[in-house]
């Protein structure tokens, strides 16, 4: 069980830096 939490955070913060560089580059063409 702990192993399967481990591997949803790995998920949840691959997806957050996504989202940051996403906005980050949004930024940058403005």
């Amino acid at each position: 069980m702990a192993k399967v939490k481990k591997v949803k955070d790995k998920q949840r913060a691959k997806l957050k830096a996504k989202k940051e560089i996403t906005s980050i580059a949004r930024t940058k063409k403005k």
